[in-house]
């Protein structure tokens, strides 16, 4: 349980000793409220765990006679949150030392594959330098969805428009936030977004990463269980280096693989083989038209 659940936790049970000691006493909410000078929905409050100060617990203690238990059990709720406060504190502290994210980009930018390496292992991501160049192995921390160029560009779009929030209308998924959450590396045809590691294959299952042979289909191909693929600043093919399309600012929280899935799924339907067209449910074909210019509103 985290720091606040446990102090929320904490205020339901000095709630229900108020509520205990009240009924012991045979009186009534608004009896309390009215010998301790409080109104009776304060009263209710604090029995359901509510916010009440620590004058009103000493006033319950006179009350009822029970010494400090009451306010004593406020101060613990009170040690409880200012913990959580600096835990917190401590952790966002460690998040804006951590440099991994921008020396990730300064790395792959320079097209230094050892300092990447470096930074791969620092960020605790398994990678392997080899005559190829430099590829991030999945199955253990992350994973990755490759889909084909056009629906990775709609899906992160997508993702950017939407902040994270579910879209009805579109029927997209809900995920973190596109800052803190979308890793994706532009290799060219395809583009790879990295996910928490949970493939729903075991050693036995289908291959991560196999190909939908002869469907037509734009597939996403899920790489995990020590499926590699290229890593910044490594070569993509036909000579083109794999670069960062998108990093977050600050901390990396990789979206779940599931969610993230319904969501090039999605893209990837759209997108489909036709080339430069989006095709979208209801027969709604979009075109573009290259070299059309409008004239300017007047």
């Amino acid at each position: 349980m985290s720091g606040a659940g446990q102090a929320q936790a904490m205020r339901r049970e000095l709630g229900q000793r108020l509520q205990e000691l009240r009924l012991a006493a045979g009186l009534s909410q608004q009896q309390v409220a009215r010998r301790a000078g409080y109104t009776r929905s304060a009263v209710s409050n604090a029995e359901a765990g509510g916010y009440a100060r620590r004058r009103f617990w000493e006033l319950c203690d006179e009350l009822f006679g029970t010494g400090d238990m009451l306010a004593r059990g406020y101060d613990e709720i009170g040690h409880r949150s200012a913990a959580t406060s600096r835990s917190r504190a401590a952790e966002s502290e460690r998040d804006a030392g951590v440099p991994g994210l921008e020396l990730l980009r300064v790395a792959g930018d320079a097209g230094s594959a050892a300092g990447a390496l470096a930074v791969y292992q620092r960020l605790g991501w398994s990678a392997k330098q080899h005559e190829g160049g430099l590829t991030l192995v999945t199955g253990t921390v992350i994973d990755a969805l490759e889909v084909p160029r056009a629906a990775g560009l709609l899906a992160a779009r997508w993702w950017v428009f939407t902040g994270g929030a579910a879209d009805e209308v579109r029927g997209l998924p809900a995920l973190p936030r596109p800052e803190q959450a979308m890793a994706v590396v532009d290799a060219g045809d395809s583009l790879f977004f990295l996910a928490r590691a949970a493939g729903p294959w075991d050693g036995g299952g289908v291959p991560a990463g196999a190909r939908v042979p002869g469907s037509g289909l734009a597939a996403v191909r899920w790489h995990g269980l020590g499926s590699q693929i290229p890593a910044p600043p490594s070569p993509a093919g036909a000579g083109q280096p794999a670069a960062w399309a998108h990093l977050p600012r600050g901390r990396l929280r990789l979206a779940p693989a599931i969610g993230l899935l319904d969501l090039l799924a999605k893209a990837a339907a759209a997108a489909g083989p036709g080339g430069g067209r989006l095709a979208f449910p209801g027969g709604v074909l979009v075109v573009p038209v290259p070299g059309l210019r409008h004239p300017p509103l007047a």
